[in-house]
């Protein structure tokens, strides 16, 4: 367990994700000294107005809510926000199994990071340190652009309905990344001791090749001694690899059938091939792909090419800098975007039905991990 003295950290601002108040709180209710009464206090309305206000999730057991809510000096609001989570602790409380990563708010002066029974990473938080915090913002995500946090967002929200959850959002302060800007932006927020969830590509041309540079900078770079943030490499090449099929299916008809192609005689590309980008022969002969396959360097070569191409009867490119032998074009800079539309047209319940068994897999994965660091309730204001 790793453990921090409350006295170095008290500036620490945990901001959104599923929080938990512990009953060893109880012991403070009770407490003579005014000084803890009022932190307890403004402890408890912290968590309060940031749970009204959508900004994280707030969980507490009845018998705890019951004894809070006599606390003097609370406002008539967190008596009633009390009241109501205390009400529906039975309904969520075993939410805490189903989540990786959750903050439990302690009777305690000091910050600790451990594994609970259940496998989940729990960040105990003292709660003095949460009476500093105004909790005004959500965690950070850190991601490549808006679209992509969109996209990870709506993966999120589908993988509620097989963890049975209702009537939960997910909320993110979105912190944009970006090849090897990535690490140094997931740096700065460690330093800065935010909560913070990042995602990568893995940019691996096949299974069994090793990730790209933003994952290995990023693995380089995260601290072992941070607990307040965690990041997460997708096991596809991007993140268009993670798009359903029934949604690549409406994209460009003449760039479909060679993809069709392609997924159908090597199912691996379907997670490793570059759909946005496409597959130029240049990157057939510099080994990347092919390296790990030989079966499809012979397709591409008798199958395609029908053997004629000078480049790969000499194995090397003679035009390397401006390749235009295209074994497969890809669905353009936009592919996301444009299938980001139709996703918004379309249900989360249609959405996780039209899923494979193994892209399923992959979003719930994945899921789980945005859900832990992003879970949050509506907002009852605004």
């Amino acid at each position: 367990m790793a453990t921090f003295k409350i006295g170095h950290l008290d500036f620490l601002c945990p901001k959104t994700m599923l929080i938990k108040i512990d009953n060893s709180l109880l012991e403070c209710v009770g407490a003579n000294d005014p000084l803890i009464l009022d932190r307890l206090r403004l402890c408890i309305t912290h968590l309060l107005n940031a749970h009204r206000e959508g900004r994280h999730f707030l969980l507490i057991d009845r018998d705890l809510s019951r004894s809070l809510k006599a606390m003097p000096g609370l406002s008539i609001d967190s008596i009633s926000m009390l009241k109501r989570l205390g009400q529906s602790s039975t309904q969520y409380m075993n939410i805490t199994s189903m989540v990786n990563t959750y903050c439990l708010v302690v009777n305690s002066d000091f910050f600790s990071a451990s594994v609970d029974g259940l496998g989940s990473k729990v960040i105990r938080v003292p709660f003095a340190a949460m009476a500093n915090s105004c909790l005004s913002r959500e965690t950070k995500f850190v991601a490549e652009n808006l679209v992509d946090i969109e996209f990870y967002t709506k993966i999120a929200l589908a993988s509620f309905l097989p963890l049975g959850i209702r009537g939960l959002n997910i909320k993110f302060e979105p912190d944009m990344g970006g090849g090897s800007f990535t690490s140094v932006v997931y740096e700065k927020n460690q330093i800065q001791n935010r909560f913070c969830f990042c995602v990568v590509d893995s940019d691996k041309y096949c299974p069994a090749s090793c990730s790209g540079d933003t994952s290995q900078r990023l693995s380089r770079t995260n601290s072992t001694d941070s607990f307040l943030s965690d990041f997460c490499v997708i096991d596809t090449r991007t993140i268009e690899n993670l798009i359903p099929d029934n949604l690549i299916k409406l994209l460009s008809p003449d760039r479909l059938s060679v993809y069709a192609g392609l997924i159908d005689r090597f199912p691996f590309l379907r997670w490793h091939l570059h759909l946005r980008e496409g597959l130029r022969l240049k990157d057939v002969i510099k080994g990347r792909i092919i390296t790990q396959c030989d079966e499809l360097k012979e397709f591409i070569l008798n199958d395609l090419f029908h053997g004629s191409n000078p480049c790969l009867n000499s194995d090397s490119c003679l035009e390397p800098s401006d390749c235009e032998c295209i074994v497969f074009r890809g669905f353009g800079p936009a592919m996301l975007k444009e299938c980001l539309k139709e996703m918004e047209r379309t249900s989360n319940h249609k959405l996780f039905e039209m899923l494979s068994d193994s892209l399923r897999e992959k979003w719930l994965r994945l899921g789980l991990s945005l859900i832990s660091w992003g879970i949050a309730p509506k907002p009852t204001v605004t």
